[in-house]
């Protein structure tokens, strides 16, 4: 997650929809950047960029005890050249 701010500065994320039942919070997400560092080995393009992904946060009196997320790196690979989009 560290590459991320650095690859995309302007990154905003928005949550599309989020659900919680007991101590489990789910959501799903869009985020948007502009590619102005390297990320993953490729130089930036300085192209904007989409990633979807949803996360999975288990909250403990008020604190996150465990967070699992995914994640569509293979969508930013094809979006930034890095490998080709399927036909």
């Amino acid at each position: 997650m560290s590459a991320f701010p650095v690859a995309f500065p302007d990154a905003q994320i928005s949550v599309d929809a989020s659900v919680a039942e007991r101590d489990i919070v789910a959501s799903r997400w869009t985020l948007t950047g502009t590619h102005r560092g390297e990320f993953q080995g490729v130089p930036p393009i300085g192209k904007a960029v989409t990633m979807v992904g949803i996360d999975f946060t288990r909250v403990v009196d008020g604190k996150i005890a465990q967070h699992w997320a995914q994640f569509d790196v293979i969508g930013v690979m094809q979006q930034i050249g890095a490998i080709p989009a399927p036909a």
